[in-house]
């Protein structure tokens, strides 16, 4: 486990977010792919051809901690919802906001289990990095995983957020 130093220059994650507009394109599952892996995205993409997975999409962003904002909300009395975005800041800094994602066909909506089982298997071969940081004089464990999908309750909410943020390749 690694030790870090937290500051709280590295706060900008309190102020209320401003309502997005709703997107009416159809939804389509996809993956996240956190900048701490931006030099993984080749283990990605293998995982997405391995699984036989349709991807229809990849997007990029320079905006992933306003985005994550939408999809991880912060929780002022609950440090472990804004620490790992800080320590995103702190550690890749100043590709923190660079992120990639991968969307996939449709048809994948019938079977969301099957993308829940790539995302393991994929962050298993990317693994997590385990922080302990320390933040105004209290010590936290972090877990940093570096891939998300949406689960089937907060994918409607999620596809537009990632619509509002992410670009085509």
């Amino acid at each position: 486990m690694k030790e870090i130093l937290i500051n709280s220059e590295h706060e900008p994650y309190f102020d209320p977010l401003p309502r997005l507009p709703i997107n009416n394109s159809p939804i389509r599952p996809f993956f996240i792919v956190h900048p701490s892996a931006s030099g993984k995205i080749a283990v990605v993409r293998e995982g997405i051809k391995v699984a036989s997975l349709k991807l229809e999409e990849e997007l990029k962003t320079d905006k992933f901690e306003l985005f994550a904002r939408y999809i991880y909300p912060v929780r002022v009395d609950q440090p472990h919802s804004y620490l790992w975005l800080m320590t995103l800041r702190l550690l890749y800094s100043p590709d923190h906001n660079v992120s990639h994602a991968f969307v996939f066909s449709r048809e994948h909506l019938e079977d969301l289990a099957l993308l829940d089982k790539v995302k393991r298997i994929i962050r298993n071969n990317i693994g997590t990095d385990y922080y302990q940081a320390t933040y105004r004089n209290s010590k936290y464990n972090l877990d940093l995983h570096h891939l998300h999908a949406p689960d089937e309750d907060e994918l409607d909410s999620q596809y537009n957020a990632l619509m509002r943020f992410y670009n085509p390749v």
